[in-house]
């Protein structure tokens, strides 16, 4: 009974995602995306993210908005676990961003 109740939550987390996926552009995806990533490996990769930069960046980069928030949200839940590679190329762009403590 658990699982079809984990499954069913996936199965929304999915759903949101998607349809604040179908609303976005492109581009506007793709930073979604990639921040989310830089903060979703942040503890496993061990670098810490600056959350004042971290702020500027989210406003500036025009994703305070609710459909940006949702992706990245739902994007963060659902990431999986980062490889080494993956850790040196996110720390180097969340670097690179100006968003590392």
């Amino acid at each position: 009974m658990r699982r079809v109740g984990l499954c069913a939550l996936a199965l929304f987390l999915i759903s949101s995602a998607s349809q604040a996926w179908a609303e976005m552009n492109s581009a506007k995806r793709n930073q979604a995306s990639g921040l989310a990533q830089i903060i979703a490996f942040s503890k496993t990769c061990g670098y810490e993210v600056d959350q004042d930069a971290l702020e500027r960046y989210f406003v500036d980069a025009g994703l305070s908005d609710a459909e940006a928030l949702s992706y990245i949200h739902n994007a963060v839940v659902l990431v999986s676990e980062p490889g080494a590679s993956e850790c040196t190329i996110t720390r180097a762009t969340a670097k690179s961003l100006g968003l590392l403590k």
